[in-house]
């Protein structure tokens, strides 16, 4: 507006200037002094312009009034007239356009002493408002200028950063096919020299420009679509792709490198659109996907040696996805099934498993599938006969590099003639084991009966020996003792043996002192050890054990005995250390010794070391045996060190106990006699009978009863100070109900001996809890007046 004089028809000048919208911004005020219409200030006759103004509201509100105003109501003094202020100014108002466009409003202002606007003036006001129009449109299109200007250098600058830093090779190829324009990257990849960079053809960016005979000296190959295209074809296909409208081709190329090697290229080629909608030329982008090519002909290549590999292994190999789809089978599958390895792929495998186990496969290998477990089940495979056969299946998830399962490897092995071999093993394993436990039962259900004519020999034998006066007599009644007394080590032994094999005795562990045990034994084995002039002592520290006292008292009893039988010269020494949360018993001899080789054959059944002649004096060897089985059963670890010509030592560990009770009564005090009434209760009449003369021979009164029902007959209007029985009775009663019936009748607990052909744990813990003694068949007279010291009332 600069130079626009303001004429000198007007006191003062506003122009507003139209906002987007409707609204209305103050863009000048001027007066009638001023050179021009130009941003003033405020003056006083801009005071008035806003009534002005507002009478001339209908002119802003059209955009595009005419020339002179309409009627706008009361004060319009004239066409393009109005009074702001009746009796104060007078306003003209006209629009500021150009071209077409209305750009404001230019309101002149009148004093009131002057006269009021006339029709005169419209021509000189409009013109005075074209010319501010113009001088606006012409400000404006200089400002869109350099606005589209700093757009431009604004985008270029960012293209060319965008080009430099994608990671893809980018060129543009202008449409007539003469040069081609391409980023740093695709520079590089074509081994061309990146010198200053030179200006785009398109104008677009910044790169490097080049020869299209350069880039095509570099295409080796060129595919689109997966067909081949000749090297001819590439020029077209840069400058002028055959894309669909709109649209782009998907193009791989092959770059010749340096050394030989070629390079893969996989992008897409679309045209440029012109100005005019036509073509201008094409834009490419590809990435270097030589590393993918090379790892995917790796890949086939592993694969299809895991195939050949795969093909020629006995068993089926499978994979499948993370998902549990199965994704290949090898050959063995069709093989075995008859049906192509594209059903198991479909999902159809588990048709071809047995429909007794089908469910129960599935199920399993669902449950790894979702927690990523080992897969592992046997099952029947249908085969393509008709028939199916035992296959053990095992798959292993194979992880990703962030842990995830990214597939699963599985094989699927025919285990059909193992599962028969094994139940032929388990058939015969079952026959055997049937076998040897109707032996061993029956060996121990036999026990007492097989114990029984023993035990009225031995008893006879001591009473024809009492009564025997001639020597040579005296010498045939020891032999025929010696005889018996094999007989009846042989029978007590295999007896434990098959007691101990056939499972029938179960250990009741408990604390055990073991200082009484110990004491015992030593005392029960000196006679022997003194008669062949051997030194036996005992070390021990007190010590309690938690183990099974019966069992424990066979294995020490047995090792002791076989200590006294190998050691001709010494003695032997039987010790017990406390060791931390163990207790270990020892037996040491000055024996022949063990050679290392045979240490662990000692403990075979029958096996003598140093008795070919097998003389029976030396024991069975069967002794051992029966240690290390119950040393089985208790969990109870035997070591053994030997050096042959010094002697051997025996260890047993047991586990310590922190208590313990006194389960077996201390070695009792013999008295000088014996006297006393005595209740025999025994069914065979042949034993009954050699007790009861036994009994009257060492000065006792005997009562007698062949079943718990003649016990009361027997024992009216007296009470026994002892009473022995037999456990095994006629009917369902038994010993133990014998002796209930006594001390019932008496009103006291009297003492009671059970003899027993049985061995089992059981009746020996039921003696012990009930408070009776127990001797095993066949026992000695001289065991026997031991115990009967012990129990009856001195003399």
């Amino acid at each position: 507006m600069a130079g626009l004089a303001v004429p000198d028809l007007a006191d003062g000048a506003v122009l507003d200037l139209l906002e987007p919208g409707g609204g209305r911004r103050r863009a000048a005020v001027a007066h009638r002094r001023a050179d021009a219409l130009a941003a003033l200030g405020p003056v006083p006759a801009a005071v008035a312009a806003d009534d002005a103004l507002a009478a001339l509201a209908p002119l802003a509100d059209g955009m595009r009034p005419p020339p002179c105003l309409a009627d706008t109501g009361p004060g319009v003094a004239g066409p393009g007239v109005a009074e702001a202020v009746p009796g104060t100014a007078s306003a003209l108002a006209v629009p500021v356009e150009a071209r077409g466009e209305i750009f404001g409003v230019l309101t002149l202002l009148r004093d009131r002493r002057r006269a009021r606007f006339g029709t005169e003036s419209l021509a000189l006001a409009a013109e005075l408002g074209r010319r501010a129009g113009a001088a606006l449109a012409q400000a404006r299109d200089h400002r869109k200028a350099q606005d589209s200007e700093a757009r431009e250098r604004t985008l270029s600058l960012e293209l060319s950063a965008l080009m430099a830093a994608v990671p893809a090779a980018v060129w543009i190829a202008g449409d007539r096919g003469d040069r081609v324009w391409m980023n740093g990257t695709a520079a590089r990849l074509l081994h061309l020299s990146q010198a200053a960079p030179q200006g785009d053809p398109q104008g677009a960016s910044q790169g490097v420009v080049a020869d299209p005979d350069v880039v095509l000296r570099q295409v080796r190959r060129l595919r689109r679509g997966g067909e081949d295209l000749t090297p001819a074809d590439l020029l077209a296909h840069l400058v002028k792709p055959d894309c669909p409208e709109g649209g782009q081709r998907n193009v791989e190329l092959e770059l010749r490198a340096r050394g030989g090697s070629v390079r893969h290229l996989l992008g897409n080629v679309a045209p440029l659109a012109g100005p005019a909608g036509g073509s201008r030329g094409s834009i490419a982008a590809f990435v270097d996907v030589t590393a993918m090519r090379r790892a995917e002909r790796t890949l086939r290549a592993n694969e299809h040696r895991f195939r050949e590999m795969a093909d020629m292994v006995p068993a089926v190999v499978w994979t499948a996805d993370r998902h549990g789809r199965v994704t290949y089978v090898n050959a063995r599958w069709s093989d075995w099934t008859g049906t192509p390895a594209t059903a198991a792929a479909a999902g159809r495998w588990a048709d071809c498993v047995h429909p007794g186990d089908r469910d129960r496969v599935l199920d399993r290998w669902r449950a790894s599938v979702a927690d990523g477990s080992p897969f592992e089940v046997e099952y029947r495979l249908r085969t393509a006969d008709g028939g199916s056969r035992w296959h053990l299946c095992r798959a292993l998830p194979l992880r990703g590099a962030r842990g995830g399962i990214a597939a699963w490897f599985g094989t699927s092995v025919d285990i059909e003639d193992r599962r028969v071999a094994e139940e032929e093993l388990r058939e015969a394993r079952r026959v055997a084991e049937q076998a040897d436990r109707a032996k061993s039962q029956f060996l121990a259900a036999a026990s007492h009966d097989l114990r029984q004519p023993f035990q009225a020999m031995r008893l006879l034998l001591h009473l024809l020996t009492d009564r025997l006066d001639r020597p040579e007599q005296r010498e045939l009644a020891h032999k025929l003792s010696v005889a018996l007394g094999s007989g009846e080590e042989l029978l007590r032994a295999l007896l434990d043996i098959s007691i101990l094999d056939a499972g029938t005795v179960s250990p009741a562990i408990a604390p055990v002192e073991l200082t009484p045990l110990l004491v015992r034994l030593v005392s029960e084995a000196k006679p022997q050890a003194t008669a062949k002039g051997l030194r036996l002592r005992l070390r021990i520290r007190s010590a309690a054990a938690l183990t099974d006292a019966v069992l424990l008292e066979r294995m020490l009893r047995n090792v002791l005995s076989n200590a006294v039988k190998y050691t001709a010269a010494g003695g032997i020494l039987v010790a017990c250390r406390p060791r931390g949360d163990r207790v270990r018993v020892e037996v040491w001899d000055t024996g022949r010794g063990i050679p290392e080789d045979r240490l662990d054959t000692v403990f075979e059944e029958f096996v003598q070391l140093g008795n070919p002649e097998r003389d029976r004096s030396k024991g069975l060897g069967l002794g051992l045996s029966i240690v290390r089985r119950a040393a089985r059963m208790l969990g109870h670890p035997i070591r053994l060190i030997s050096r042959p010509g010094r002697g051997t030592v025996f260890m047993i560990e047991l586990p310590a106990a922190r208590s313990a009770v006194r389960t077996l009564p201390p070695t009792p005090t013999k008295a000088a006699a014996l006297a006393g009434t005595v209740l025999v209760v025994e069914d065979d009449a042949l034993q009954r009978l050699a007790m009861q003369q036994l009994l009257v021979s060492w000065g006792l009164t005997v009562r007698v009863a062949g079943a718990v029902a003649a016990v009361p007959k027997a024992v009216a209007g007296i009470v026994p100070d002892l009473i022995i029985t037999d456990l095994r009775l006629p009917g369902e009663a038994n010993g133990f109900d014998a002796i209930a019936a006594v001390r019932a009748a008496a009103g006291r607990p009297v003492p009671a001996l059970v003899l027993t052909g049985e061995t089992g744990a059981a009746e020996l813990r039921q003696a012990a809890e009930r408070g009776h003694r127990l001797l095993h068949k066949p026992y000695s007279p001289r065991e026997l007046r031991r115990v009967l010291e012990d129990l009856l009332p001195r003399a």
